[in-house]
């Protein structure tokens, strides 16, 4: 599904993470429907984890790394789509916070 990034103006934090250029990205994982128009878009994966701070599961967008076992961070830009199922990834659909890059 392809997601468009929302970043603040003038500022990014993503310390060249893979939201920090791209204007939309691919999401792929676990329950998002296979419907993109192309593969030009970088591709991130939907990650679905306990918060540090609440036991329930949590979605968020990481990079798309196999094996990656470091901590992924989140570089304050936020992913969303105006697809329909969109809301069915995430609670209220509302955006998804973007995990930019691991550490």
């Amino acid at each position: 599904m392809i997601v468009n990034v929302f970043r603040a103006a003038g500022r990014d934090c993503s310390n060249n993470g893979v939201s920090a250029k791209a204007e939309r990205l691919l999401l792929v994982g676990e329950g998002v429907p296979e419907v993109f128009e192309s593969v030009d878009e970088p591709i991130v994966y939907l990650d679905m984890r306990e918060g540090w701070d609440h036991p329930a599961l949590t979605p968020r967008i990481v990079p798309f790394v196999e094996g990656e076992n470091e901590q992924s961070m989140f570089g304050g830009n936020f992913a969303y789509s105006s697809d329909s199922r969109f809301r069915d990834l995430s609670p209220h659909g509302q955006p998804l916070p973007i995990h930019d890059r691991y550490e």
